[in-house]
């Protein structure tokens, strides 16, 4: 076994990345995806939870962020957006990031009656560098569905 297959190296990989620290690019937009968790599984196929995610995503619209377009998957969404200005810089992604899972999480589990984890602790979180990479984006997020099946 190579001490990339070694899952206690993989583990503590994991664990080092997650403590990095999440630099913002103040006035960039930002491709995110989150997954849910295993536990939780691919359910938000269901009109009822997606809902959940799709109107959370527009509350805060026009407030904290500025919402350029999205997509919800069975087990995963993928969004564009444009962290806001407020005083002293713009909104953190992060903070964005924290307040969409813990409320849709709340709401999802309320929801389907049960507890546990809804989203992975982790998004995939990327800035958006240029006109280019804004359309790869853009059109990844509209055939995803279509890809998807």
């Amino acid at each position: 076994m190579s001490e990339h297959d070694d899952p206690d190296v993989l583990r503590e990989f994991r664990e080092r990345r997650r403590k990095l620290p999440h630099r913002d690019s103040p006035g960039k937009m930002y491709f995110v995806t989150s997954s849910t968790d295993p536990g939780f599984g691919p359910r938000l196929c269901d009109e009822e939870t997606a809902r959940i995610v799709y109107d959370c995503l527009l509350y805060d619209n026009g407030r904290r962020y500025a919402l350029d377009s999205f997509v919800i998957m069975p087990s995963h969404f993928h969004v564009l957006l444009l962290p806001m200005p407020r005083e002293g810089g713009f909104v953190p992604l992060a903070e964005i990031m924290q307040t969409v899972k813990s409320v849709t999480a709340h709401r999802l589990n309320k929801l389907l009656g049960r507890h546990g984890p809804v989203w992975l602790e982790e998004s995939y979180d990327r800035c958006v560098r240029n006109s280019r990479d804004y359309l790869s984006k853009w059109w990844y997020i509209r055939r995803n569905p279509v890809r998807a099946g």
